[in-house]
C-alpha cells in the first residue's frame, strides 16, 4: 500500500497539469449538481409543507433519487443525452435532491409552535414569520442536508467517467483496467479529501447559522 501511495504522489508529480485539471472538472461537476439540487429541492420542500397535498407526490419524486442507482439514471439517461455533463449531471442531481428536500420539511416543521405563536402575537404576517422566524431555525437543519448531498455528489462525481464527463473518476477507472494501485489512488485519495473538506466547511457553516440560543455546546 505505501508502494501503491508512493506511487500516486510520483504519478501527479510527473503531470501536475493534468492532476489539476482533473480535479477542477470534478469540483465543476460537484458543485453545478449541488447547485441545481438546492434550487430544485428547496422550493419543493417550502412548498409541500404549506400546500399539504403536494407533500407525498413531492416526496415520492424525491424518494426515486434514493432507490433508482446512479448508473441506472446514467443508462436511462445515455439515449436521451449522449454522453458528457448532462447525463451525469441529471444523475447527481437526482443523488442530492432527497437530502436537501427532507431536511427544509424537517427544518420548518420542527420549528418550536411557542416561537410562532409568539411570531404572531406580537403582530408578525405569515411571510414575516416565515422570513424572520421559521428560515433562521430551520437554517442548521437545512445545512445538514446540504452536508449529506455534498458528500454524496463528490463521492458519486466519480461514475461521471463512465460517460466521458471526466473527473477524478478518471484515473480511478484506469487504474481497475489497468490493475494500477497508484493510478487508482490518484483518484481515490483527491475524492477522500474533498468530501472530508467539504462536510468539515459545511459543518462549520452549519455551526455559525445556528442561533446561539439554540446551541448545544
Amino acid at each position: 500500500m505505501i508502494d501503491a501511495i508512493i506511487g500516486a504522489f510520483e504519478a501527479v508529480a510527473a503531470n501536475p497539469g493534468a492532476f489539476w485539471a482533473t480535479v477542477l472538472a470534478h469540483l465543476r461537476i460537484s458543485a453545478v449538481a449541488i447547485v441545481i439540487a438546492i434550487v430544485i429541492a428547496v422550493p419543493l420542500g417550502v412548498l409541500s409543507v404549506y400546500v399539504r397535498w403536494l407533500s407525498i407526490p413531492v416526496m415520492l419524486l424525491a424518494n426515486l433519487g434514493r432507490i433508482v442507482p446512479s448508473l441506472a439514471v446514467l443508462a436511462i439517461c445515455l439515449p436521451f443525452f449522449g454522453v458528457g455533463d448532462t447525463t451525469a449531471l441529471i444523475a447527481l442531481v437526482a443523488l442530492a435532491v432527497l437530502p436537501i428536500l427532507v431536511n427544509v420539511r424537517i427544518g420548518i416543521l420542527e420549528v418550536s409552535p411557542a416561537a410562532i405563536d409568539a411570531a404572531k402575537g406580537i403582530g408578525l404576517r405569515t411571510s414575516q414569520i416565515f422570513t424572520r422566524v421559521q428560515l433562521p431555525l430551520a437554517m442548521p437543519v437545512f445545512v445538514n442536508g446540504l452536508r449529506t448531498a455534498a458528500v454524496y455528489v463528490i463521492s458519486s462525481a466519480t461514475l461521471a467517467a463512465f460517460i466521458g464527463s471526466g473527473g477524478l473518476g478518471d484515473p480511478i477507472l484506469q487504474g481497475v483496467a489497468l490493475m494500477n494501485d497508484s493510478m487508482l489512488l490518484v483518484g481515490a485519495i483527491p475524492v477522500t479529501i474533498i468530501a472530508i473538506l467539504a462536510d468539515l466547511l459545511l459543518a462549520r457553516l452549519e455551526r455559525g447559522v445556528t442561533p446561539r440560543g439554540v446551541r448545544t455546546t
